[in-house]
């Protein structure tokens, strides 16, 4: 499967919702990177009762195709 501007790793363990640093490491971005995006409303998450953000693969997966998601942005 092969993914247009983005290096996104399928053969990584992919439980049903990801954590904030799984999803950096999948597309191999960084985790503030991610949090930026996160913030903007550019990446569909989940907010855990602590505060923290989970994941679904194929909704960031979406999300990264849709909005042009490139690491630096």
């Amino acid at each position: 499967m092969i993914i247009n501007s983005i290096r996104y790793n399928p053969y990584l363990y992919q439980p049903n919702s990801l954590t904030i640093s799984q999803v950096a490491m999948q597309f191999n971005v960084g985790v503030e990177l991610i949090h930026k995006w996160t913030e903007s409303g550019l990446i569909p998450h989940i907010t855990l009762t602590n505060g923290e953000y989970r994941y679904k693969i194929k909704e960031v997966r979406d999300a990264f195709l849709k909005n042009d998601l490139k690491d630096g942005q």
